[in-house]
């Protein structure tokens, strides 16, 4: 259980790669020791306070803890560290509605690593480019007397008719000032 717990808080500070790795170990891990899914159970209560900072995980209480790390993750950004989450909070199911796609489950925790590794700059899955339509400027027109609307108007309208030349550079004379 302390194994999990550390792995679990470990998987909020990487990238997320080795989020999935770690979550796919705690995956196995979880299958291997069906008494770890105390973890997911937050109303448990021993004797004692988990204390994380413990060099010997066996006396830190990890069985007074809860893995709320899973349920920050199931928010993140990467879409497979989210299905991983929300799979541990189910309690690692291999079948069913929460149970991992194949795709995920027969796959090992250093090949997931990999598979998601953002080493050559790319993101498994691809993202999608952000769409090209352009902002309503209506917003809050209702608000301007038809004068002030006239000249946001215009002055938008040349804004986005401008087009700027950064190659063109601007000598000018510099004089020191002596005081």
């Amino acid at each position: 259980m302390a194994f999990i717990k550390r792995l679990s808080t470990l998987s909020l500070h990487v990238l997320p790669n080795a989020s999935v790795g770690i979550l796919a170990s705690n995956r196995a891990t979880m299958h291997s020791f069906p008494k770890c899914d105390f973890l997911l159970d937050n109303e448990v209560q021993g004797s004692g306070f988990y204390l994380p900072e413990l060099d010997e995980p066996e006396h830190c209480n990890a069985q007074n803890t809860a893995l709320w790390e899973l349920h920050t993750l199931q928010r993140h950004y990467h879409p497979a560290v989210r299905q991983f989450a929300a799979h541990l909070c189910q309690g690692a199911p291999s079948e069913g509605s929460a149970a991992l796609g194949v795709q995920l489950s027969r796959r090992s925790p250093v090949e997931l690593f990999g598979d998601y590794s953002v080493r050559d700059m790319t993101f498994n899955p691809p993202v999608a480019p952000p769409g090209t339509k352009k902002k309503d400027r209506t917003i809050g027109a209702t608000l301007l007397d038809t004068e002030l609307q006239r000249r946001v108007q215009s002055v938008l309208t040349a804004a986005e008719e401008t087009q700027l030349d950064f190659t063109a550079t601007q000598h000018t004379a510099h004089t020191p000032t002596h005081h």
